[in-house]
């Protein structure tokens, strides 16, 4: 369901530091949509966009995004 689907992206995107897993180099600062994923730099997922790629993480298609400021600490 949505809400464990939800749950595990926060669980996930929390193990992987805030480097952007495309370029591993700009901080993340999105959230891809549908999957919640906040994996990616504004142009790494412009690029995926670009080139009809999907989420690198979970593979569902990018429909939007959104650029959100969160905290990473935990």
């Amino acid at each position: 369901d949505a809400a464990a689907a939800a749950a595990a992206a926060a669980i996930s995107d929390a193990d992987l530091g805030n480097e952007c897993v495309v370029c591993m180099d700009a901080p993340r600062a999105v959230t891809l949509a549908p999957c919640n994923h906040h994996i990616t730099c504004v142009g790494c997922t412009q690029e995926l966009i670009r080139l009809k790629k999907s989420c690198p993480f979970c593979d569902r298609p990018i429909v939007e995004y959104s650029t959100a400021k969160w905290s990473t600490a935990r």
